[in-house]
């Protein structure tokens, strides 16, 4: 008994799993996840890839339309995206150390933005506390 509710959760839990997905940047897979989030900070948009293997392409639309459903008039459609012909590039270990050395330098670049903005914005409250004090010995 044990050995089939052992069984049931294994089955369970590997149907649960989420299908595996890759990044798309531009006309490469993702090298990582900075990667992803900086060339989506600069285009708007990341296209995922799902890896199935399993899964049926065809949608039987006749199937769908022909249901049991008969006693309310229902409409079914289905937009699919076509599937995109381009053909994803192969990064060698020297292009993919050039876009981590990228990733790396506009990554402390904008670290030393913040600082700078932070730095501008001390200084500047400070200049509002020294008035504010000089406007109330006045009053």
């Amino acid at each position: 008994m044990k050995i089939l509710v052992f069984i049931l959760i294994f089955f369970f839990f590997s149907n649960c799993s989420k299908p595996k997905t890759v990044l798309i940047c531009g006309d490469h897979v993702c090298i990582n996840k900075a990667e992803a989030k900086q060339f989506f900070e600069e285009n708007l948009s990341i296209e995922v890839k799902i890896i199935n293997q399993n899964a049926d392409k065809k949608i039987d639309l006749i199937e769908l339309n022909l249901s049991d459903n008969t006693y309310e008039k229902r409409e079914v459609k289905v937009f699919k995206k076509n599937e995109t012909s381009n053909k994803l590039k192969k990064l060698s270990k020297k292009e993919i150390e050039k876009i981590k050395k990228n990733i790396k330098k506009k990554d402390e670049k904008k670290k030393i933005e913040k600082k700078i903005i932070k730095k501008n914005d001390d200084i500047n409250k400070k200049k509002v506390k020294k008035i504010q004090k000089k406007e109330n010995r006045k009053s």
